[in-house]
Order: structure tokens, then sequence, then C-alpha cells
């Protein structure tokens, strides 16, 4: 068996695709690959819609490069990564494929630590206006209303001081000025009689 037939034999052997050949090559797995050679054969064999399409092999053993069939030339074109870092330099598809999912689990579960912080600041603004326009309100507080801006003040950690506030403002009469006003009362009741 000659060289040539080793490397023929090989190249089908190679797990098989079919990708859509562009003005930049083909992207498999994410990846890139181009080449002088295959730039130069779009320029002299324009592509149909029905013959954009073509049949892509690749070692499972190393996807630093693709094989690439083509027709008009009646064989296989070997097109390299257009990975600038040689990270594709030896590397399998299951072990670029174990990365990618790494990488994505790294990305979900990275924090964007000024986001989070302008975040936080958002939800503090909003309380604190929240808490004005409470406590410039000229009705009386209820209870629950309390309740609403003792929960508003733990989310805020703005703490106990702005609950003292809202006491302030909803504190009821003292017993002594209720008598008094009952006192009032029945002289102003007797005044109508």
């Amino acid at each position: 068996m000659s060289e040539q037939d080793e490397e023929r034999f090989a190249i089908l052997m190679n797990i098989s695709d079919e990708r859509t050949l562009t003005r930049n090559g083909f992207k498999f797995e994410e990846l890139m690959y181009d080449s002088t050679a295959l730039s130069d054969y779009r320029k002299q064999y324009p592509q149909t819609k029905q013959t954009v399409k073509k049949i892509i092999k690749i070692d499972p053993d190393d996807i630093s490069y693709i094989y690439v069939y083509l027709e008009e030339l009646n064989g296989y074109l070997k097109v390299p990564c257009t990975d600038p870092s040689d990270y594709t330099k030896g590397l399998s598809i299951y072990e670029h494929k174990a990365i990618k999912k790494i990488n994505r689990e790294i990305i979900r579960e990275s924090k964007d630590s000024v986001g989070l912080a302008r975040a936080r600041m958002a939800i503090h603004e909003r309380v604190k206006q929240e808490q004005e326009a409470f406590l410039t309100s000229k009705t009386k507080a209820k209870l629950t209303a309390v309740k609403k801006q003792a929960q508003i003040a733990d989310v805020s950690n703005t703490g106990i001081g702005s609950i003292k506030c809202l006491e302030k403002e909803t504190k009821q009469p003292k017993i002594s000025n209720i008598k008094y006003l009952l006192d009032d009362w029945d002289d102003e009741v007797e005044a109508f009689e």
C-alpha cells in the first residue's frame, strides 16, 4: 500500500460531517477552518445554493485541521484551524467538547462584581426613595405599613434607625392626653344639650 493510499484511507476513516462553505471557510464545533488554497478555490469556483454544502472529514484525535471534499477537484483539501493561539494543536474532539462544557459552566457561575455592586446600590437607592416618600406622607401609617417599612429596612440594611423614625410618626397619644380629650368631649356634648 502506498503512502497516498494510506493517507486516503485515513481520511476516509475520519468522522464525516456536512458543513456550509462561507466566505470565511468552515465552522465546526465553534472553531473556524480556512486557508489560502480554500480561498483560491472559492474565487475560482463560485458556489450556488446546491453546491455550498460540503462534506468534511474530522480526525477525532486532532481537530487542528479538517479535510474538505471538493467536487470540482475530485479530492480532499486539508484545511487548518484559524485559531492563532494553537489551541487545537494535537487536541482531540472529545477534549475540546469537555473544555467547552467547563468554559460554559465557569461563565455561568462567574459573578460580575461591578454589576452586583451596581445592582445593590440601585436597590438601596430605591428603598431610600420609598422610605422618604412614606415619611413625608401626611396620613398616619397603619400597622401593616410599619411592618412593610421594617421589611424594607431589613432588605436595605438601614436597620433600626429608620424603624424609630416610623415609630415617631405612628406613635399613639398618651393615655393622659386621651383622658383630657374625653373630658373635653363630655363638655362639648353637654354644651349642645
